[in-house]
């Protein structure tokens, strides 16, 4: 059973200022699980979008990250862009 979590590299606050970037990693447990690839999606594109992990600050809003992964599960880090 493949269980994993993700890990990120913003503040507790989760603050990112207009035009900034900021990186999500996806940390597998165990570490050999077999098939890693996830998924990257925007609640709110005009404020924030992601590609391979790393989140760009379009417009002041909120907006909540996703990853998902191959067997349907998912997580989620809500960002406050300035």
């Amino acid at each position: 059973m493949k269980r994993w979590r993700i890990q990120h590299s913003l503040s507790s606050y989760r603050f990112i200022t207009k035009g900034q970037s900021r990186s999500i990693t996806v940390y597998f447990n165990p570490t050999n699980a077999t098939n890693k690839s996830v998924s990257w999606s925007s609640s709110d594109p005009s404020v924030a979008t992601v590609s391979n992990g790393v989140i760009t600050a379009n417009s002041q809003g909120i907006a909540t990250i996703i990853v998902r992964g191959a067997d349907g599960r998912q997580a989620r880090v809500s960002v406050t862009v300035r």
